[in-house]
């Protein structure tokens, strides 16, 4: 399961649906996944700046991108992304917006780092049946990136868009989504509900996963 750093929805009411406008914060590990980067973020240091040396003089661009702040090295690299066409946070975006919905008064984020599943990666055995929904998921887009039918960038489940519905308790996945979009749909959905079935437990948020 995926990592979610900052979901801000804004909800409008539709024919007594709900849509979202969405902007979303990923964070920079999930960031560089999603866009296959190797560029690798730089924190700002404050040690003063040594002349380089005459016989092997600094590359500008180099220099330059160890310069940047970690915040604007990351929005560069997000505008490249979006310039080449990647839509980074489609499914990311929705299938916050579905655990809201089903959940309407919990956050999203509390699933972040939850388990031995529930975030960027994960192994070994579920924690709770909470872990199990988030291994479930992982399964769940396993699946679809070995599907022959979903191959290439614009079709692996983090980066889909698709189409769905949801409310207050509820969501839905469009009738319109094509064979791949309505995987991904199906996966975030099944997902978020799970999760309103099962019992969170906060002792089993932040474990860390070397011993799982």
């Amino acid at each position: 399961m995926f990592l979610i750093s900052e979901l801000e929805l804004n909800q409008h009411s539709l024919s007594g649906t709900s849509s979202f406008k969405v902007h979303t914060h990923l964070s920079p590990s999930f960031l560089f996944f999603l866009t296959c980067c190797s560029i690798r973020k730089v924190a700002p240091t404050t040690s003063p700046s040594r002349p380089s040396s005459p016989s092997r003089p600094s590359s500008p661009s180099l220099t330059a991108a160890m310069n940047l702040s970690g915040p604007l090295l990351m929005l560069l690299l997000t505008a490249a992304c979006v310039v080449s066409g990647v839509n980074l946070y489609a499914s990311v975006a929705s299938f916050g917006n579905m655990i809201e919905c089903v959940q309407p008064d919990v956050s999203a984020l509390q699933y972040n780092g939850y388990g031995c599943y529930c975030g960027f990666g994960g192994r070994g055995t579920p924690v709770d049946e909470v872990d199990q929904c988030c291994k479930d998921h992982d399964e769940c887009y396993a699946a679809q990136k070995r599907n022959s039918q979903c191959r290439g960038t614009f079709n692996q489940p983090y980066v889909i868009s698709y189409d769905y519905n949801c409310g207050r308790g509820w969501a839905s996945c469009s009738a319109s989504n094509n064979y791949c979009k309505a995987a991904a749909c199906e996966c975030d959905r099944e997902a978020a509900l799970c999760f309103a079935r099962t019992d969170y437990n906060l002792q089993n948020k932040g474990v860390n996963k070397r011993f799982c």
